[in-house]
């Protein structure tokens, strides 16, 4: 195969996304997003299931694993110590104070169903958190909603990456930077 041709490149890529560190890498992004950095791995993640679904998939998992890690760190947090993270999350982009007082009060209001109103809105999920911690939900619901928020967010765009590179191999494989393109 021609060396200069995305083919080749992409088949040179794959035995390094197949080791562990990858995975590695993955669960500590994903924990990472789930505490205090705010870029999320979706476009990485949706990269990798149009290359290969397999490690797509092995890696939304060590994602979700290490953001339900960082979930339950900052509910923790939040139960010790009510109102302590407001600080810190204001902080953070593109929290807001304002963010973080109506994500309260939604919480309050409708409960942990709240938290599952709308993965893809703009409030990250480290304010539900916040949130569920300083009002009391239970450790055992709130883990359930969070597995259950983090898999809504992530799975259908793996999904579809997944069943797009798998039917239209060649394709992707040659034009994978125009397909992103689209999805970013």
């Amino acid at each position: 195969m021609d060396p200069d041709s995305r083919g080749f490149r992409v088949s040179r890529l794959l035995p390094h996304i197949s080791s562990v560190w990858p995975i590695v890498v993955r669960l500590l992004w994903g924990f990472a997003e789930a505490t205090a950095f705010s870029i999320v791995p979706d476009v990485c993640l949706v990269r990798l299931a149009l290359l290969d679904w397999r490690q797509g998939f092995a890696a939304s998992v060590a994602v979700v694993a290490g953001a339900i890690a960082g979930d339950c760190l900052i509910f923790a947090i939040a139960r010790a110590d009510p109102g302590g993270l407001d600080l810190v999350l204001v902080r953070m982009p593109p929290i807001s104070r304002a963010m973080v007082d109506a994500t309260g009060e939604r919480v309050r209001l409708g409960g942990v169903a709240s938290m599952m109103n709308d993965p893809f809105a703009a409030v990250p999920f480290k304010v539900y958190a916040d949130k569920a911690g300083e009002l009391g939900v239970p450790p055992p619901l709130f883990l359930l909603i969070a597995v259950l928020a983090r898999v809504s967010r992530l799975l259908p765009g793996v999904l579809l990456a997944a069943g797009l590179g798998t039917a239209l191999k060649r394709l992707v494989r040659e034009h994978t930077p125009l397909l992103l393109g689209g999805y970013a």
